[in-house]
């Protein structure tokens, strides 16, 4: 049976949609840089990796649907929304903040973009290695 690694936190690149305003490399710790060359290989050995192309700073796929901070977004959620933890810290399914200083957005995100977050750049930006 095959070994089949992911990486779901590794992704640098950046969708044109993702608009923030704070510093690059303030959006970038949110990076496990580097992964694609620690797996870069496992192809020729026969194993699978999965890796994210999106960062996680944009959208997190570790996160639920539900973990959503609808005060950053215009109108709310229209769905169900559950404040976990990580929402609170502002690190829920949609990253809102770097840190207590530096917020990713000037402005609330769109009920829209939001959807095509997660939606529509989930499969975009996903790719995988055989």
């Amino acid at each position: 049976m095959p070994l089949k690694f992911d990486s779901p936190h590794s992704g640098h690149v950046y969708p044109d949609d993702f608009a923030y305003v704070c510093p690059r490399d303030k959006i970038q710790w949110g990076e496990d840089a580097f992964a694609d060359k620690l797996f870069n290989r496992t192809p020729g050995h026969d194993a699978w990796f999965l890796a994210c192309q999106f960062p996680r700073t944009y959208i997190d796929p570790n996160r639920a649907l539900v973990d959503l901070d609808a005060a950053m977004i215009d109108g709310g959620w229209p769905g169900p929304v559950e404040v976990m933890e990580k929402t609170l810290r502002g690190i829920g399914l949609i990253w809102k903040r770097a840190d207590d200083e530096h917020e990713f957005y000037d402005r609330l995100l769109s009920q829209a973009e939001v959807g095509n977050r997660i939606v529509g750049k989930l499969a975009d930006y996903v790719s995988a290695q055989i």
